[in-house]
């Protein structure tokens, strides 16, 4: 149910776990803001929404955009760096295919 709300909400084309990753992505740093995470506990979602929520949504999105942007640079203008990085994915997605 949540992949598919959020393929309505985004245009264009992507899988299923591109939106749900990058949805977990922006969660993940929404969940670094403390005061946030504190509004959330004792608020309803209604109130939340009125509160920091919607300001910390929209600076984990431009974090990660910085963030994602620098590390694509570095992979795409260092071989040995992205040589790396392809041995850590194929370990994490060899680890996945034992699970």
């Amino acid at each position: 149910m949540v992949i598919a709300r959020l393929n309505d909400l985004f245009a264009g084309e992507f899988s299923g776990n591109d939106v749900l990753n990058y949805a977990n992505t922006i969660a993940d740093k929404v969940r670094e803001n403390g005061a946030v995470m504190e509004q959330l506990k004792n608020s309803s979602p209604d109130q939340a929404m009125l509160g920091d929520l919607p300001t910390a949504i929209k600076m984990a999105v431009i974090d990660s955009m910085d963030i994602h942007g620098n590390l694509a640079n570095q992979l795409l203008e260092d071989e040995h760096k992205t040589a790396a990085f392809g041995k850590i994915l194929m370990e994490l997605l060899i680890k996945g295919l034992a699970a």
